[in-house]
């Protein structure tokens, strides 16, 4: 007999599935045409796409599911492939939420080694009935909250005090997507039957859906607009909006520094750190771009960074024309 709430997680796992494959189209389409689409949220998308299929076109086969053989416990594999293909992206997404060039790299290893024991605590109290589910249930609740939720915490925070604006609304409304759907994963798990069995696995599957579609699809289109059409000027995608009061040349910050680098190779991570260490810095590729700010800079740089490969090309010389402006 086909229940209400069948049919409520078949709809939403083949509005999860339409969705998926509607907005791979639509970010593929940018990249493509209007070069306004990054790896990010077109992966999430299409991969995502794959494995909402497979949910679907394999249920109840393995290894769409298992049947653990000591306890009879069943596994929901393709849920979990799923989980493990895309969620790391949106977590590497999130830690480069400005779309810029620069990113905590450590913060962004923290959340993805998080992700992982969180994930491998989730699997393992699926597969056992003992007490020891509730401790791996807690446990993975442990990683989630201080492996996770504390770095996204910080992120919004950060983006929300140094982004324009006109961004923060938008900010508000990812950091609550966000949120409420990788929460709703862990409550119902908790509730579902590979937890405490207190839910129907039919109000799981409807609740899983739902909180796939927020945070996969919603949350693709929001980090793709907020990149594209909020902190990026009208009809130049290449340029940034200034952030309202703040000019390149006059911060509060203490340190002003230079990075010369041809490649951006180092610079890019380098200029994270220091930024965090309160340093205003520019980076130029050449030395004439490096003399031209060095005069056109009210206040000058007190450090200078040069590449050495850089530096020994030139025999230097890079060197003696910085000491004579």
């Amino acid at each position: 007999m086909v229940t209400a709430g069948h049919v409520i997680a078949m709809t939403l796992q083949w509005m999860d599935l339409f969705g998926s494959f509607f907005m791979f189209g639509f970010f593929y389409y940018q990249k493509q045409v209007k070069k306004r689409c990054k790896f990010e949220v077109l992966y999430t998308t299409g991969v995502g796409s794959i494995t909402d299929l497979l949910k679907l076109i394999i249920v109840g086969y393995v290894p769409a599911v298992f049947t653990i053989l000591e306890n009879g416990n069943k596994v929901y594999w393709s849920r979990w492939f799923s989980w493990l293909c895309t969620c790391p992206v949106l977590l590497i997404h999130l830690s480069n939420l400005p779309g810029k060039e620069i990113f905590n790299v450590r913060r962004m290893m923290k959340m993805l080694i998080g992700y992982q024991l969180t994930t491998c605590c989730g699997i393992t109290a699926s597969m056992i009935d003992t007490d020891f589910k509730y401790f791996f249930i807690c446990l993975a609740w442990f990683f989630c909250t201080f492996g996770i939720f504390r770095y996204a915490k910080d992120i919004f925070l950060e983006a929300i005090a140094t982004m324009p604006l006109r961004a923060k609304s938008h900010l508000y409304r990812m950091a609550f997507v966000f949120f409420h759907s990788w929460i709703g994963f862990g409550i119902f798990f908790v509730l579902s039957p590979e937890g405490a069995g207190l839910i129907h696995k039919d109000i799981s599957k409807a609740a899983w859906a739902y909180c796939d579609i927020m945070s996969k699809t919603v949350y693709a289109w929001h980090g793709w607009y907020l990149r594209w059409y909020i902190l990026r000027k009208p009809g130049k995608p290449e340029e940034f909006v200034a952030v309202e009061g703040a000019t390149e040349d006059d911060s509060n910050n203490d340190v002003h520094t230079l990075l010369i680098e041809k490649e951006n190779t180092f610079s890019l991570f380098f200029k994270d750190i220091l930024v965090q260490h309160h340093c205003t810095v520019v980076i130029v590729k050449t030395a004439s771009e490096a003399l031209a700010k060095i005069k056109e800079t009210a206040k000058g740089f007190e450090i200078i960074f040069v590449n050495h490969e850089m530096a020994k090309d030139s025999d230097y010389s890079i060197m003696k024309e910085i000491r004579s402006v």
